[in-house]
């Protein structure tokens, strides 16, 4: 069943997402502390590509992610439902319905 490995994919991907973002809000600080309140020129070409690059591709990354989440979350479903703590493939589910059949 692809549901541990999509699990595990899914929280490299998370991982990796907020390690990204905490680098990308580094470098916002780092550019907004350049300059004066009075002059901000040099500070405004390199802050603003940042921000529009956070804002924008990490959000689209972001809603990817929580996308993949969700598939995820569809997976687990099936996988804990067929699930019955054995390593035979016999479930509750089915030893229920054949004991119904007698």
């Amino acid at each position: 069943h692809p549901f541990p490995l999509l699990l595990f994919v899914y929280t490299v991907c998370s991982l990796s997402f907020c390690l990204l973002s905490a680098y990308m809000e580094w470098k916002v600080i780092k550019c907004a502390s350049i300059g004066t309140p009075t002059q901000p020129g040099p500070r405004l070409p390199a802050i603003q590509t940042l921000l529009e690059w956070k804002l924008g591709c990490l959000t689209f990354i972001n809603l990817l992610i929580v996308s993949f989440g969700g598939v995820c979350i569809g997976y687990g479903q099936s996988y804990y439902a067929t699930y019955d703590g054995s390593c035979n493939n016999y479930t509750r589910y089915e030893a229920a319905l054949n004991e119904g059949d007698h």
